[in-house]
């Protein structure tokens, strides 16, 4: 029970940082100083545990795998990093990211399980 709450957690996570991940690749674009570091680090965060996920569902056992999935975390709060600079661009635009992830994860939550695990066959 323990272990499903934090995998559907892990994917609600995962869903989020996918979705922010294009406002955050704008902002390590436009943005300068920190908030251009902020979302460089968010963006290479997003591709870490992207490997070490994936790897973990192949390759690892339970305990690996529900660490990689607290693990999504990280781009996302990256991301939400590089929006508390004043100067970034697009702030508002992080509430309306965050409408779209809950309204869409519901639909999604079905097909991301075999999403992620194509993605893992494709890596591994």
């Amino acid at each position: 029970m323990v272990f499903d709450i934090i995998a559907i957690a892990g994917l609600l996570v995962f869903w989020a940082s996918l979705l922010w991940l294009p406002l955050t690749l704008v902002r390590a674009i436009r943005n300068d100083g920190t908030a251009r570091r902020w979302s460089l680090l968010s963006f290479l965060a997003f591709g870490v545990v992207l490997v070490g996920f994936t790897r973990a569902m192949t390759q690892a056992g339970t305990g690996e795998a529900l660490f990689w999935s607290a693990s999504w975390a990280a781009p996302l709060a990256l991301a939400l990093a590089a929006r508390a600079d004043p100067m970034a661009v697009f702030r508002r635009d992080d509430k309306w990211v965050g409408i779209v992830v809950v309204v869409t994860f519901l639909f999604a939550l079905p097909f991301l399980p075999a999403f992620l695990h194509m993605i893992s066959d494709a890596i591994w």
